[in-house]
């Protein structure tokens, strides 16, 4: 289970601090690498792309702040304090968890807006290091956050 996808922790704990959570009027999918457009860019690169798995989105909550999203998901990546974040991207899987996410999720290849399965094996060649290194960056900052909060 470590690989499973966890946006859905962005989602609820933005629905339990009275943002609106649900699919998007635009009706597009971000399933497959796509940049993050950075409102922190001390924390995220602008322009990383990232690995995301979502038709459902989040309004942003009362006094959270986005740190990052893209055009179509504008709050990707939320800080609700100096040491609670949360991601609606997936950069915490393996290449592996993403493969095994893209043989058992039926029916996502139908979705408007997804990248096939061999434009996302190409974007994860080429982003997954970059991906991985600024994950395990922002863990660090997390827990030097943490250890303040």
């Amino acid at each position: 289970m470590e690989d499973w996808p966890r946006c859905h922790g962005l989602q609820l704990a933005c629905q339990l601090l009275g943002a609106k959570i649900g699919p998007p009027s635009h009706g597009q999918a971000e399933f497959g690498y796509y940049p993050l457009k950075s409102y922190a860019p001390d924390i995220v690169p602008d322009g990383l792309p990232v690995f995301q798995w979502h038709y459902y989105g989040a309004d942003l909550p009362y006094q959270a702040q986005r740190l990052a999203g893209s055009d179509l998901y504008p709050n990707q990546v939320v800080r609700f304090s100096p040491a609670r974040f949360g991601l609606q991207c997936h950069a915490e899987m393996s290449l592996a968890g993403q493969s095994n996410l893209r043989q058992s999720d039926h029916g996502w290849e139908n979705r408007q807006g997804v990248q096939n399965p061999d434009d996302q094996a190409r974007a994860a060649e080429e982003n997954y290091q970059a991906m991985r290194s600024w994950f395990l960056g922002l863990m660090q900052h997390w827990l030097a956050e943490r250890h303040r909060d």
